[in-house]
């Protein structure tokens, strides 16, 4: 009877502790909350080398779909095939090979003008095009619906149209960032494309394409794309921080666009972004960070971001450094510049230009 009394005793002492302990943790989670202490940002990744992007599938998987209509070694990188094949050297890297993107922002995505997108030839070693013929001239109404046609869920869109001669091509990237092309998302753009040409008297060029081959074709080229994608970005770290109203002065006299909350950017002659600036993680000051296949002569864009950061070290007595906080010494930076030389020419070997229209389009 005696035993049976202390168990009992002990198993409500055992609540009321674990009681009170849920009552502390409540009480100072309402307080931290209740004063507005910040949540702590995670990390950027590796900055002083190139890492890897691909990493949003299962995030992109569980979010809500856009409308398809709007108002490493790598010296054996090889060009993916037509057929759905994978070419030899173009394994794909495992999810553990692949870190995710945890920095604030990658380089926006930037919508290419209208123009630019009807009249750049469709790639068919990474788009899956859907051909189609009519008579010439053709309605001008196709136009405006090739115009509206941008994306079937998260893979983008775009159209080649020649009105006199009565052709029209419509491609979907095979992959991006997020992946490679689902079989759900083929079929859409399929069935989407013949609906929007089939009413204005156009008729399919050909059998319609296999969508078991598409999948194939999209895996082999977001497997390509897995290895080809990276970024270059690295930090400034200051003993005393200054004021925003203050690094905003030094960013529009070196000719940055000022965005406001303490991020900026570097735009070129006709403003395509070349590069970003933005607050670093706790103990840093700021992060600059370069999209490599999104920009155009990467390696000349690295330079003038070294250049910035320099000047920007300069005004306010900081200093480079790499993720762990040590500082980005001359080999270095030589490391990064070789880097992204050689990045970009693994790119223009299988047909990517750093910077074009269909390079911005599978890198988004």
């Amino acid at each position: 009877m005696q035993e049976e009394w202390l168990s009992s005793l002990s198993a409500s002492l055992l609540v009321l502790v674990l009681g009170l302990l849920v009552v502390v943790v409540g009480f100072n989670f309402f307080e931290a909350r209740r004063a507005g202490l910040p949540l702590r940002l995670p990390r950027l990744p590796s900055l002083s080398r190139l890492r890897t992007v691909r990493e949003r599938r299962a995030a992109a998987s569980s979010e809500e779909m856009p409308e398809a209509f709007d108002d490493d070694d790598d010296s054996d990188i090889a060009p993916p095939s037509a057929t759905g094949v994978p070419r030899e050297g173009a394994q794909a890297a495992s999810d553990d090979e692949r870190p995710l993107d945890d920095s604030p922002d990658h380089a926006p995505d930037a919508e290419a003008p209208a123009e630019a997108a009807r009249q750049e030839p469709l790639d068919p070693r990474f788009e899956l095009i859907v051909d189609f013929s009519g008579t010439a001239p053709l309605s001008p109404m196709v136009e405006k619906l090739l115009a509206r046609f941008i994306r079937v869920q998260t893979k983008p869109v775009r159209h080649y149209l020649d009105a006199q001669k009565g052709v029209v091509q419509v491609g979907m990237v095979l992959a991006t960032r997020s992946g490679f092309a689902s079989l759900i998302e083929i079929e859409e753009f399929l069935d989407q494309s013949e609906r929007l040409m089939l009413p204005y008297g156009l008729s399919r060029i050909g059998p319609r394409p296999d969508s078991a081959q598409a999948m194939a074709r999209a895996r082999e080229v977001d497997m390509l794309l897995s290895r080809l994608d990276g970024q270059i970005c690295f930090h400034l770290k200051a003993s005393r921080l200054p004021s925003w109203s203050d690094v905003d002065g030094i960013m529009a006299a070196l000719g940055l666009e000022v965005r406001g909350d303490g991020h900026y950017a570097r735009l070129d002659a006709e403003g395509a972004l070349r590069y970003v600036i933005m607050p670093a993680d706790e103990g840093l000051f700021l992060s600059l960070l370069l999209d490599l296949p999104r920009v155009s002569q990467p390696a000349v864009v690295l330079g003038q971001m070294v250049e910035d950061a320099q000047a920007i070290a300069q005004a306010f007595e900081a200093e480079l450094v790499d993720d762990r906080g040590m500082p980005l010494l001359a080999p270095a930076m030589q490391m990064m510049r070789a880097q992204v030389g050689a990045r970009a020419e693994q790119l223009q070997a299988v047909g990517l230009v750093p910077g074009s229209l269909l390079a911005c389009r599978l890198f988004s």
